[in-house]
């Protein structure tokens, strides 16, 4: 949010990956309808943009949407053209937008998921998603299936454990 990364700008931070032979290829940020300050989609992106590309970045993730944020299907719809204009403007500074699912996008609403409307109504040049294997899989959707429907649109997957149990968090 203070255009740093962990207190360092960003050539600082760039430079500290090189020297310890390591690379950032994506970082979660956030919507920021709910929050004042850079950083966020809705609030300096073009300079967050900037930055993850001159520290190597290949992917910059909407990793979360809060509870306030979500709303119904006429919002996503207007998320989706926030969507669309963040990837463009990750576009022109060489970097990619995706959108980090949870289990939420896929709560029914007049028949439909909010997943679908993200999917299509966003620009799958500008927009891509980073799929959460556990959160799709606790919704009861297939990826096989979803990757299927929508080639290309899924160049990362977050993959972590589900267990049998009943709590699922």
């Amino acid at each position: 949010g203070a255009g740093k990364y962990f207190g360092m700008e960003p050539k600082a931070f760039a430079n500290l990956l090189k020297q310890n032979n390591l690379v950032m290829p994506s970082a979660h940020y956030l919507l920021g309808e709910d929050m004042k300050g850079p950083g966020t989609i809705l609030n300096g992106w073009d300079k967050a943009a900037e930055d993850a590309a001159s520290i190597g970045q290949k992917y910059m993730v909407c990793a979360w949407l809060s509870p306030k944020e979500r709303g119904n299907l006429d919002h996503y719809k207007q998320l989706a053209e926030d969507f669309n204009k963040a990837g463009e403007t990750c576009k022109k500074a060489g970097v990619q937008f995706c959108y980090h699912n949870h289990d939420f996008e896929f709560a029914q609403q007049d028949g439909k998921y909010p997943y679908e409307i993200l999917l299509e109504s966003t620009d799958k040049d500008h927009v891509k998603f980073e799929t959460d294997l556990y959160w799709l899989t606790k919704a009861g959707q297939d990826p096989v299936a979803l990757f299927e429907k929508h080639p290309g649109r899924f160049p990362l997957w977050h993959v972590k454990d589900m267990d049998k149990t009943e709590k699922k968090m």
